[in-house]
């Protein structure tokens, strides 16, 4: 039962790919806190799938501190009330 404190994504760059790869693992390997991020943010699929990601995932916070204008960052939260 290894989880990851932080995994980074490098992939595909439509919707549709980037929104079947976010969930691969999401439960099994990112534990509570941890990270996942990657790159490439400023194409419109990538943001548009992070973005439906977190809408859908109740453990997803979208971190705007920590992400650039390239860089997306989303931490596995137990309960958004506890969003930074």
């Amino acid at each position: 039962n290894v989880r990851a404190d932080l995994i980074y994504v490098e992939g595909c760059h439509d919707e549709q790919c980037v929104a079947q790869e976010l969930p691969m693992g999401w439960d099994s390997l990112v534990r509570y806190d941890g990270i996942l991020f990657g790159d490439d943010y400023k194409w419109p699929g990538v943001k548009a799938a992070v973005h439906g990601f977190c809408e859908k995932e109740s453990t997803c916070y979208l971190d705007k501190q920590l992400g650039s204008i390239r860089t997306w960052v989303i931490r596995k939260t137990k309960n958004r009330s506890m969003e930074h």
